[in-house]
């Protein structure tokens, strides 16, 4: 709506996320350009970030009450996704931001997203991420495909380490 030719994809999920109720867990796009071959978006920028992984592999492990903390604030932001109707479709280490002073998180890059739909989805990027139904039959949904991603990150949190390899 307000739009008199089709959105990028990415634009039009990060639109449907800045409707409020917003999420202080998910980054907020203010301002996007479309410009020949290329969209610029002008993103929130929270600072001192470091992605995920970095976070995890700087540390010795991370304690239960960070990971607990971390988790909670991951979950929210995957869930005001789907109340707003948007399957993220690429939930790994490297797309979530941690503040290191707050430790405040954010869910970035959709990208790879979706419109939350009940018919399926059928392509995927991070192996390591992927629910086992992404390989085996022809689609995979949205909700289940969350949980488990959150499980595998959750996994990386307290391990530093992930539960599968790409040979696996």
């Amino acid at each position: 709506p307000g739009y008199s030719k089709p959105l990028p994809r990415e634009v039009a999920l990060m639109l449907m996320l800045r409707r409020p109720p917003v999420s202080p867990y998910v980054i907020q796009m203010y301002e996007w350009f479309d410009r020949r071959m290329v969209t610029l978006l002008i993103l929130e920028f929270p600072h001192p970030c470091v992605v995920l992984r970095k976070f995890i592999s700087a540390s010795s492990g991370l304690t239960e009450p960070i990971a607990r903390g971390l988790m909670r604030q991951l979950v929210l932001a995957v869930q005001h996704c789907i109340d707003h109707g948007v399957f993220h479709n690429d939930i790994h280490a490297d797309n979530i931001l941690v503040n290191t002073r707050t430790l405040g998180l954010k869910l970035i890059d959709f990208g790879s997203g979706h419109l939350l739909n009940s018919a399926g989805y059928d392509s995927w990027r991070y192996l390591e991420f992927c629910p086992p139904e992404a390989l085996s039959t022809p689609k995979y949904y949205a909700v289940p495909t969350n949980v488990w991603s959150l499980g595998v990150v959750l996994y990386l949190m307290v391990n530093r380490w992930l539960p599968f390899s790409n040979a696996t």
